[in-house]
C-alpha cells in the first residue's frame, strides 16, 4: 500500500474527505519526523513504537573494487511492533516472490 491508497482507505472508512486525510496523514508524518529528530521515542498504544536508537559504527567491505572503509556510529529510527499488531502479522500467511 502507497501513501494514496492510505488516505483512500481512511477516508472510506470515516466521514473525512480525502483532503482532509491527506492533511491529518501529513500532519502525523511531520510530528512523528520532528519527535524523532529530537531525539524522542513515540509511543501508539496496540500499534507500537517508533525509538531512537544509536547504531555502532562497522567496519565494510566492497569485495568487488577490493576495499573496505568505516560507515561511522549513528542515530536510527526503529520501529518496533505492539501487542495487538505481531499476533496479528502472525496470522499472515508468508506470500512468495514472483
Amino acid at each position: 500500500m502507497v501513501k494514496e491508497e492510505l488516505i483512500a482507505e481512511i477516508a472510506k472508512r470515516t466521514s473525512f474527505d480525502k483532503s482532509d486525510v491527506r492533511k491529518m496523514l501529513e500532519a502525523f508524518m511531520s510530528t512523528t519526523r520532528i519527535t524523532l529528530s529530537n531525539g524522542e521515542n513515540l509511543y501508539l498504544r496496540g500499534f507500537g513504537t517508533w525509538k531512537v536508537e544509536k547504531r555502532a559504527a562497522k567496519k565494510v567491505r566492497n569485495i568487488s573494487k577490493n576495499y573496505s572503509f568505516i560507515i561511522p556510529e549513528q542515530m536510527v529510527a526503529v520501529f518496533n511492533p505492539g501487542k495487538r499488531l505481531k499476533s496479528l502479522m502472525k496470522k499472515v500467511e508468508v506470500k512468495e516472490k514472483s
